[in-house]
């Protein structure tokens, strides 16, 4: 019998070999940089949790140690703008409630300029974890590997003073521990006009491919955006106005046509005050969300297929005071699935955080949320009413030392009974950090 050959995915296996040369390279330049600022910190951790695995009834409690590694890389020079974050966390669990886990996330955004103000060379990796099912509780296992990766050239060509033409061209790929991996290959294309010198015209048009592994869960689909951008800037105080409309074809002769629109105003008044304000339209897709947002969305295998118009609105305010600052944000969102109306969901959150100096050694940091989600065509009607508090006091030991100390819970209510729970949740570390 002769030896089995195993298919190969060419475009899988060339934004393999991509995301390889490319992150080597930036290493490579890294290394050999006197400019790049390079930090990193290492944690352990003991923690307390009451119920674990976020459910009605809970067994008993469970501990962890765990410790911690993280780092950051950045470069900002002539030609190289590069960030580059890690963190590896493995934890051990004394009671063995839940399984033993190593889990990493590390993100890399940089962008190569070849030739001034012509041609420059992006690149985005991201890999992160997200949940698989977002309608029963976030817990360790309850938890995916995700990969995105984005690279490509960005071209600028200056017509005159006035006029200028951007085009970006991008390979990309989503990678799911549980779901349907696909490659992207996309254009964005910008004609800017500058108005006076402080508006600025845009005319965008962005086509993409998309190709999943699994044809038969997954059609292959194409994609048309096609917007107008007003946007002005003038001191601290910026908006944009989006408006256009976007067509989505798949291979199984469906056709999505949705506007685009967005309208968000940010102002800071003075050095003490920043107000946000946005309002959006736009159809997206599970798997591009998660990438954006690292938040889950739907429970199906077929996820980074789901289609759905998000309709979002949020009012933030960040405000400085003499001993910290505050940051209150409250937003509102509606996702309705193109072809899983099942899924459909309204969701309305409020957030209020904080950083208190208490002395010249000792820091207080104190967050609330309050979350509603009602699943609007689920044959349960189901709602759940999700809040989570914490508090964490960090003390200077030495310049490099410290010791934290937080307290939190995560509490659900629901209208469906085995949904609800309590998770009080008591962490203790020691940190050295060179940050």
């Amino acid at each position: 019998m002769g030896d089995m050959i195993m298919p190969i995915n060419i475009k899988k296996t060339t934004v393999l070999y991509m995301k390889l040369l490319f992150l080597v390279s930036i290493l490579f330049y890294l290394q050999y940089v006197r400019a790049t600022d390079f930090r990193y910190s290492a944690d352990y951790e003991y923690a307390y949790y009451e119920n674990i695995n976020n459910v009605l009834a809970p067994v008993s409690n469970e501990y962890s140690n765990a410790l911690v590694g993280r780092f950051s890389v950045l470069e900002n020079s002539g030609y190289l703008n590069a960030s580059v974050n890690g963190q590896l966390r493995t934890t051990q669990y004394k009671n063995n409630i839940t399984s033993d886990r190593t889990r990493a996330r590390v993100s890399v955004l940089s962008t190569w300029v070849l030739r001034p103000k012509s041609v420059e060379w992006f690149l985005s990796d991201v890999f992160t974890q997200t949940t698989i099912n977002s309608l029963i509780s976030d817990t360790p296992d309850n938890r995916q590997n995700i990969n995105t990766f984005s690279t490509g050239p960005d071209f600028s060509i200056k017509l005159n003073s006035l006029n200028r033409i951007i085009i970006k061209p991008r390979i990309e790929s989503y990678l799911f521990q549980v779901g349907n991996d696909n490659v992207r290959i996309k254009n964005d294309l910008e004609w800017e006009y500058s108005i006076n010198s402080t508006i600025t015209m845009q005319l965008n048009q962005v086509l993409e491919k998309v190709d999943f592994q699994k044809d038969n869960l997954n059609p292959d689909r194409t994609r048309n955006d096609l917007f107008v951008s007003l946007i002005s800037v003038k001191a601290l105080n910026r908006l944009q106005l989006d408006l256009g409309r976007t067509r989505v074809n798949d291979d199984f002769g469906r056709n999505f046509d949705n506007p685009r629109f967005k309208l968000s105003i940010s102002s800071q008044r003075n050095h003490n005050t920043l107000f946000n304000l946005s309002y959006g339209v736009r159809i997206t897709d599970v798997g591009r969300y998660i990438a954006a947002q690292n938040a889950p969305v739907s429970s199906l295998d077929n996820a980074s297929l789901s289609l759905f118009q998000n309709t979002t609105s949020r009012l933030g305010i960040v405000r400085q005071i003499s001993s910290g600052s505050l940051s209150l944000t409250y937003s509102n969102l509606l996702r309705e699935f193109e072809v899983t109306p099942e899924l459909n969901q309204q969701q309305s959150n409020l957030a209020l955080s904080g950083k208190l100096a208490l002395t010249g050694l000792s820091k207080l940091y104190f967050s609330l949320y309050k979350s509603k989600k009602d699943f609007l065509n689920d044959i349960d009607g189901r709602i759940y009413n999700d809040s989570s508090y914490s508090i964490k006091y960090a003390y200077t030991i030495r310049r490099n030392l410290f010791f934290n100390m937080n307290v939190s819970t995560r509490e659900r209510s629901s209208n469906i009974a085995e949904a609800e729970y309590k998770s009080p949740k008591i962490i203790l570390s020691i940190q050295y950090s060179s940050f």
